[in-house]
């Protein structure tokens, strides 16, 4: 559950704290009071993208903090990966800037965004206002079909690497198919470059070794005197390194009486091994170094060829090796046409078999998945006062596997399905889209949320006005459903319907005042006489009447029959 919630400096919200309790939270309040802007921080904390125009005007930050508790087996996983270790609760922080990089801290341990969305996906779930729309799109329906099912998701995560397979597959294919234009001019032009750089024996990196080569040469009689002057100073009787060995002996000799001595004398002696080391390596040069009239004209032409090779294909030496490659490439496309795109044929259609064969899988299980869909879906708007509903998941025919067309293999699968219902008894299934009206729509949409809370183990459920469109009975339903779901999930729910707001466990109210010429939102957690007075306004339009106080308290007393 969120314990508490704490916003500061967030549109008109200055200072704001909030703690929740189990069961059912219900929050209400005027339109503009900053009902949905509590919504839109519990989603900021669940992994929504911030923006600098939420930051309250004048000031440099906003900051918001949430605490949860009662923690999935699968978010502790996910907390132990992130390293945030034996985690019974968790802290969320952000921090949203101006200017700089937002803050994001769990138990004060930084994340990025997208580990925050992976956090709230196993934490919380929030429906808003705009989320009825989505039923209006069949393209969202996979989410309500496929949801936190172990071996629907597997299967999906197979056929999309498969996927990926065959569309690479599918474009080699499709481009060899196409380069049979290639003319004979582009032939010829190619395999004159691939004579050419062939002539060449191009070598990875040689034009740099060539030119250290050549400054080598070039620098001969600069670098043959100074190394034959250095080992002349180190094969000189006036500097022997005899002596210098023999000196760091003697020390030896008196090292027992200072232990100085026996520092010096080891640093003597080392330095004796680093001058000989160095003066046998100077011998060594010197008597392997040469000048050759001869070879360094060879490097001096091989180096002015490579030059302007490099300089008329405007390409590096290392670039043209790859781009013979290239070539070589080309021509086989060219010259073995009908072997190279039979190699490739055969390639797309095992690719394409293995992808058709796992979208037939993914469609089975669907299938099994729909059926129970059907059923729940049914039950529960039974329970929402719409006792006459039938409802059913509809899949196009599988498409015949053709390893060319690729149109058949889809985003999700092979399949496009779609919501068919019939809300009245004798009337013919329909789109979902196309017949379920506000009301409708409200109570299909909570249907699949109580769905999905029995499924999945969260910390808290969000409701944002998940009651528009419904009044009277149907709203009591709705309700008595908010409030069944709030048993195994914490909920939060903001609503305008008094019936929701009777049942709640726990009601809050929201309002906005100004303060020092600045609008300022505010809550107040209400005791149940407020609880009476601000649900018999609900059903009053503020008008306070003795008829509304008793109707309010007979809704209060309906939570417990």
């Amino acid at each position: 559950m969120l314990e508490k919630l704490q916003v500061k400096n967030f549109a008109i919200i200055e200072d704001l704290s909030i703690e929740f309790t189990k069961g059912m939270n219900v929050i209400t309040g005027e339109t503009g009071a900053g009902k949905s802007l509590v919504i839109d921080t519990i989603q900021l904390l669940s992994g929504a993208r911030a923006d600098a125009d939420m930051i309250r005007y004048n000031e440099k930050s906003a900051y918001i903090l949430g605490v949860f508790s009662d923690l999935s087996s699968d978010l502790k996983k996910v907390l132990n990966r992130l390293e945030i270790l034996n985690a019974e609760k968790i802290t969320i922080e952000r921090e949203i800037k101006g200017s700089s990089r937002n803050l994001i801290k769990v138990n004060g341990v930084s994340i990025s965004l997208s580990e925050l969305k992976e956090i709230g996906s196993h934490l919380l779930d929030v429906h808003v206002q705009h989320d009825l729309y989505r039923l209006f799109n069949s393209e969202n329906y996979f989410d309500y079909l496929d949801t936190d099912n172990k071996k629907i998701l597997e299967l999906k995560n197979d056929y999309l690497m498969a996927l990926n397979k065959y569309n690479e597959s599918f474009i080699n294919y499709k481009n060899i198919l196409n380069s049979k234009k290639t003319n004979t001019e582009k032939l010829e032009y190619l395999q004159y470059e691939k004579k050419e750089l062939e002539g060449y024996n191009l070598k990875i990196d040689e034009d740099i070794h060539l030119a250290q080569e050549l400054n080598k040469l070039r620098n001969y009689d600069k670098i043959f005197t100074n190394l034959k002057e250095a080992y002349s100073l180190l094969d000189n009787e006036m500097y022997s390194l005899d002596n210098i060995y023999d000196a760091s002996e003697h020390l030896s000799n008196i090292e027992k009486y200072e232990s100085l001595y026996k520092d010096l004398s080891e640093k003597i002696k080392e330095a004796y091994y680093l001058l000989d080391e160095a003066k046998g390596s100077i011998y060594h040069e010197l008597n392997s170094i040469d000048f050759d009239e001869a070879s360094y004209a060879m490097l001096e032409e091989r180096d002015f060829a490579l030059t302007k090779l490099k300089e008329k294909y405007h390409r590096s030496l290392n670039d043209l090796i790859k781009y013979y490659d290239t070539i070589c490439l080309e021509i086989e496309k060219i010259t073995n046409y009908d072997g190279l795109l039979s190699d490739l044929h055969e390639k797309l259609n095992s690719n394409g078999k293995v992808l058709y064969d796992i979208g037939v899988k993914l469609h089975n299980e669907r299938v099994i998945l729909a059926q129970k869909l059907e059923e729940n879906i049914v039950s529960e708007c039974k329970m929402l006062d719409l006792p006459e509903m039938t409802f059913k998941v509809k899949f196009n025919d599988i498409p015949k596997y053709e390893c060319e067309n690729s149109s058949i293999f889809l985003a999700n699968g092979l399949d496009n399905i779609d919501f068919l219902v019939s809300f009245n008894k004798g009337e013919p299934l329909r789109p979902l889209a196309k017949v379920a009206s506000g009301g409708e729509l409200s109570r299909v949409m909570l249907a699949f949320k109580s769905i999905f809370s029995s499924q999945k183990k969260l910390s808290l459920i969000v409701f944002d006005e998940i009651d528009t469109g419904v009044s009277g009975e149907a709203a009591l339903m709705i309700a008595k459903k908010i409030f069944a779901i709030s048993k195994s999930t914490p909920v939060i729910c903001i609503t305008h319907l008094a019936q929701v707001a009777a049942i709640a466990d726990t009601n809050y109210f929201i309002y906005k005042e100004e303060e020092n010429e600045r609008t300022k939102t505010f809550v107040k957690k209400l005791d149940l006489e407020e609880k009476i007075v601000k649900i018999a306004q609900m059903l009053s339009g503020n008008q306070l009447s003795s008829f509304a106080i008793m109707h309010a308290k007979e809704l209060i007393n309906k939570k417990n029959n």
